[in-house]
């Protein structure tokens, strides 16, 4: 694996020294956009393009910091001096032969509510609702035959029982929910263990040497080498040279096709093992997040799983 490697890179610098196309090819690639960034008082996390160098900037007392991104494009940065949840700064992504990429946190901020007086009208009654004397209504009236009928009056309503109210229970005090959120993270922790180990002997039967992006984008570059040197020969003329060079375009396409099928039987292996340990680390995200709210001051819990 080292050996190959290590050719591919030979080719890789004598084709940018002769041509330089592939140099100007490389240059227009863009670092991936910052993703799962988390901070907390002392540390932001996150990911972006593998190895990448990330660095810290906009902090106060002339704090400098920075890290590089491991081969997933995770990263951690701790500072001393700055509490960063109460800051706005700046991630800035570089990688030789990529362009830059930039992430900016902000600090929300709350703006005071103003009570303004409520106007009052005044109290006066209006004509329209002044209630008009009733005239006294007689216990007998007459009917259509003269006849005299009785009216009774109309039985009260009684009023309706208020009804007994539940008792109101105590809300409890911050101690007490961080405790039972630690409680409930330390069970989700452990069944994220759990499945972890159950799934290790299946990732350990993935063939990482089929799952090697660093191998599928060399056969990618060899090929557009092999493309620009038939252009190149075609306009010399030379049947021998252009016939040789069509050859190697040909050999390069044949490798790339014969090792992509093994890269994309490995990738979906991998990704099917990941996605089902991805719930349980969700939930342990969820649950970390909460207990920071509880405690900002306190350190993030979560774990980092892509």
């Amino acid at each position: 694996m080292g050996i190959k490697k290590v050719a591919m890179l030979a080719v890789f610098l004598t084709a940018v020294v002769s041509g330089g196309e592939v140099s100007a090819m490389a240059k227009t690639k863009q670092i991936s956009k910052f993703t799962h960034v988390k901070v907390s008082k002392r540390t932001v996390s996150g990911k972006t393009t593998k190895y990448a160098h990330v660095k810290l900037t906009h902090l106060k007392h002339g704090e400098k910091v920075g890290t590089k991104a491991d081969k997933h494009g995770k990263f951690v940065i701790k500072v001393k001096q700055n509490n960063l949840t109460k800051l706005k700064f700046k991630l800035k992504a570089t990688k030789h032969g990529f362009k830059g990429q930039t992430y900016t946190h902000t600090v929300k901020v709350t703006k005071p509510v103003t009570n303004n007086a409520a106007v009052t009208e005044q109290n006066t009654v209006k004509p329209e609702n002044v209630v008009k004397p009733s005239t006294p209504v007689s216990n007998f009236t007459t009917s259509g035959n003269n006849q005299l009928v009785i009216n009774r009056p109309s039985r009260p309503v009684r009023p309706s029982r208020p009804r007994p109210t539940a008792p109101t229970t105590p809300s409890k005090s911050k101690e007490q929910l961080i405790r039972e959120k630690k409680a409930q993270l330390e069970i989700a922790k452990n069944a994220y263990a759990k499945i972890v180990v159950e799934t290790e002997p299946a990732f350990a039967e993935l063939s990482l040497e089929d799952y090697d992006e660093e191998f599928l984008v060399g056969y990618q570059l060899d090929i557009e080498r092999a493309r620009l040197e038939v252009q190149r020969k075609l306009a010399t003329g030379n049947k021998d040279e252009i016939a040789t060079a069509q050859k190697n375009l040909e050999l390069a396409k044949e490798k790339y096709e014969k090792y992509l099928p093994l890269y994309l039987a490995v990738d979906k292996k991998f990704y099917a093992l990941r996605e089902k340990i991805r719930p349980f680390a969700n939930e342990v995200n969820k649950l970390a997040r909460e207990l920071h709210i509880l405690q900002p001051d306190a350190p993030y819990e979560g774990i980092n799983h892509y």
